[in-house]
């Protein structure tokens, strides 16, 4: 799993040109689910963070603590989710890891 869908797809990029094969030998999964990510190939498995979302929450937790500095931290979290594409190997009964 890489940090984002452009790292995942250099990795990609790098497995090819050292003769790996994705899915087949390595599963690569990345994050943000960029549109470049449904035209590589493979195309890349990737978990949609809504990222409009989570820009949003961002911000109105930032100008919460600019109005009230004193304000206790908070962790959030926000909730993605998968979309399976050709970049992660389809595993059956009796298959190996």
């Amino acid at each position: 799993m890489c940090q984002g869908d452009l790292i995942a797809l250099k990795i990609i990029k790098l497995l090819h040109e050292n003769n790996f094969k994705v899915p087949e030998d390595i599963s690569i999964i990345g994050i943000g689910n960029q549109e470049i990510s449904s035209l590589s190939i493979p195309a890349l498995t990737t978990i949609d963070i809504n990222i409009e979302h989570s820009c949003y929450t961002v911000v109105d937790l930032l100008i919460k603590r600019i109005n009230n500095p004193q304000k206790p931290y908070e962790s959030i979290t926000t909730n993605g989710f998968l979309i399976e594409r050709d970049s992660v190997k389809n595993l059956t009964k009796g298959d190996s890891i």
